[in-house]
């Protein structure tokens, strides 16, 4: 499941537990509900984590490739 079908999914207040719990910052977890991937893997992680599962690290995070390529530019 996407994170943004995951949140519409979930009731009032998901996006600030979410914060909570895990440390993620509000602008990472609103790219992230916008449908933008996420650079870091433990990041990815922590979210996937909050849902229980439902979305998948896969689903959250850009590929490696992507990232060390960003990061060599």
């Amino acid at each position: 499941m996407r994170f943004p079908e995951w949140v519409d999914s979930q009731g009032h207040g998901v996006m600030t537990r979410i914060q909570r719990d895990t440390g993620v910052g509000y602008t990472t977890l609103m790219r992230a509900r916008r449908g933008e991937l996420i650079g870091e893997y433990a990041t990815a992680k922590r979210i996937s984590e909050a849902t229980g599962g439902a979305v998948s690290i896969a689903e959250l995070c850009e590929p490696a490739e992507a990232v060390e390529q960003r990061a060599a530019s």
